[in-house]
């Protein structure tokens, strides 16, 4: 038991030390055209056909509808730069590969990785070779003749070798494959990202493989947010890494709790796609225009920041004694919210509750409480328009 006290302090106290990163670049919107399809619009924004179907519920058996539009997820949050800075880092959730110069992150590129069964070796290594026009040599186990440079090598025309027994990154004769767990354990990128990442590097560059399902970042504005990706070789190691994240974001004053239960329901969701850790943002709407970050779902249920009503005329006090925030109408009805750390949502405001004080569990989160929707606003008798589908919250 000391033992391991003792791992998860040096761990912890590993962790506070590195400051969480900033997410960089924009997710847009493709409208799907009638030449589209899940490979070709990947390959267009450099990213693998999974990713477009992770962030979009859509699938090769599912695929999009003309018309339709498609986040396409080029807003990451960047993993910690390699040693000394420069050279690459590839997330094997991901299935992304990061160039860094000088700390900042300059590229990332959708790659395929090994099998389960051949999985891409994770630790820290460095470029060993480089190739053009390969000749590929396969294993000896596979009883096949070495495939010389041209259309039916599954090495592309670009080599770059990372381990002494040939674990490489390289093109591919095959770009559909982008985005699976698919290789032998190398690393395969499409033909024009190959080509740009080979004039980048050199023999020596380190190149860090890591296995981060869970990846936690920081806005300007201090929310704290985190995308999470699949499990390709089964490791569980999501939840773990969660709680990790979250240590290090308490460390840094962030004012974050949640469950093991809370953690492991959101895991569930992993599209790739950056959301405040608190919940999934809700578009909350008002007749005086959008209110960002007003409104969340979480495996608790759906909540609504208490200010929001503020605006409109309640008000709302704190009971120290009684560790309660009271929300209360102008038409006298009120609304007693307790914090709790695990609380429970009811759907329906209980028969005959009428005008007496109605009791309701709440959240306190950044100094602010949040309270259930829709039942705060069925007990009010505010009218409001909710598509779940959508999450789009319209106060009327």
């Amino acid at each position: 038991m000391r033992i391991r006290l003792i791992f998860l302090l040096i761990l912890f106290l590993g962790v506070a030390a590195c400051a969480l990163p900033h997410p960089s670049g924009r997710d847009v919107i493709h409208e799907v055209t009638d030449k589209d399809t899940l490979y070709t619009i990947a390959r267009k924004y450099g990213l693998a056909p999974d990713h477009i179907m992770w962030a979009n519920h859509v699938s090769h058996k599912y695929p999009p509808r003309v018309g339709d539009k498609l986040i396409i997820p080029l807003r990451r949050i960047p993993p910690s730069p390699p040693p000394g800075g420069s050279g690459i880092v590839l997330n094997l959730p991901e299935r992304v590969l990061y160039l860094f110069k000088q700390g900042a992150m300059t590229k990332f590129y959708g790659v395929a990785i090994g099998e389960d069964i051949y999985p891409t070796p994770s630790g820290q290594f460095r470029i060993m070779a480089k190739e053009k026009n390969p000749t590929w040599e396969p294993p000896k186990w596979l009883e096949l003749k070495p495939i010389p440079p041209g259309p039916e090598n599954p090495l592309g025309d670009r080599w770059i070798q990372i381990t002494p027994n040939m674990v490489g990154i390289h093109g591919t004769n095959n770009p559909d494959s982008i985005g699976e767990v698919a290789s032998l354990g190398c690393v395969r990128l499409y033909p024009e990202a190959i080509h740009h990442l080979y004039d980048q590097v050199g023999v020596g560059t380190p190149v860090t493989i890591i296995y981060e399902q869970v990846r936690m970042g920081q806005e300007a504005d201090g929310t704290l947010v985190w995308s999470v990706f699949p499990d390709p070789y089964h490791k569980w190691a999501g939840p773990f890494q969660a709680q990790q994240g979250l240590a290090l974001a308490r460390a840094e004053g962030q004012d974050i709790v949640m469950t093991d239960f809370e953690v492991e329901e959101r895991l569930t969701e992993a599209r790739g796609l950056i959301h405040p850790v608190f919940g999934q943002p809700v578009t909350l709407l008002t007749e005086d225009g959008e209110v960002k970050n007003a409104a969340f779902l979480k495996p608790t249920g759906n909540w609504l920041d208490a200010s929001v009503l503020e605006a409109r005329g309640y008000k709302l006090s704190t009971d120290a004694k009684a560790k309660v925030v009271k929300v209360e109408a102008p038409a006298g009805k009120i609304l007693v919210v307790k914090p709790e750390k695990t609380p429970l949502n009811p759907s329906k405001v209980p028969a005959g509750q009428g005008s007496a004080p109605f009791h309701v569990d709440g959240h306190r989160w950044r100094g602010k409480v949040w309270i259930p929707f829709p039942l705060s606003l069925d007990y009010f008798g505010i009218r409001y328009e909710w598509d779940k589908k959508s999450s789009t919250l319209k106060l009327l």
